[in-house]
């Protein structure tokens, strides 16, 4: 086995659970913009698997470059060290893949503030008319 075959894996690894979070923050804007309140929740836990799921496979990639003497490296100071295109092309995946993430996770961030405005709106036209959190607004009787 080659030298940084193991590293090469790891970025592999990560790059598909970088994926795979991209998948549920999609998932997730389809969600809030459709109200889907169960498929949010679900999403959450989701998300909390995948972002678990990579902070081990960051630390297991800082572990092999400790172990390779290049404690410390960033993944574009591998291809200027090794000269191996792989490195340079994970580097340029693992960039866009971050910075789409980051676009996504900003626009559900405005979404979830945009409902939870609505709903503090909702709550105080409710007030204003007199019904209370935690009554009923319609009561029975026969």
């Amino acid at each position: 086995m080659k030298k940084y075959d193991v590293l090469k894996k790891n970025l592999n690894n990560l790059k598909e659970n970088f994926e795979t979070l991209l998948h549920i923050l999609q998932k997730e804007k389809f969600s809030l913009l459709n109200l889907e309140m169960e498929g949010i929740c679900e999403i959450v836990k989701e998300k909390d698997t995948a972002l678990l799921k990579i902070k081990l496979i960051e630390e297991e990639r800082q572990r092999l470059l400790k172990t390779l003497g290049l404690e410390g490296s960033k993944i574009i100071n591998l291809y200027e060290e090794t000269k191996d295109i792989y490195f340079n092309e994970i580097h340029s995946s693992l960039l866009s893949l971050m910075q789409s993430i980051d676009e996504l996770n900003c626009f559900n961030r405005i979404l979830i503030d945009r409902s939870i405005d609505f709903l503090k709106i909702k709550m105080k036209f409710l007030e204003c008319r007199g019904i209370e959190k935690g009554k009923n607004i319609v009561s029975l009787e026969f």
